[in-house]
């Protein structure tokens, strides 16, 4: 999943994301536009994508 500057900064703030973002998956590797892998989402009950890990 390649995230949007605006994406990766709610990301890296803890905002979860809709869950049509990204195919069905338990993990989710999140990469900014560089290619540089910004966090790890995780399925959340609500439907959404949360942040399981974010990198700096």
């Amino acid at each position: 999943l390649t995230l949007s500057p605006a994406r990766r900064e709610a990301v890296r703030h803890g905002q979860f994301l809709p869950a049509d973002s990204a195919p069905p998956a338990p993990e989710v590797a999140a990469f900014d536009e560089a290619g540089q892998l910004v966090a790890i989402l995780i399925p959340h009950p609500s439907g959404m994508l949360k942040p399981k890990k974010v990198f700096p």
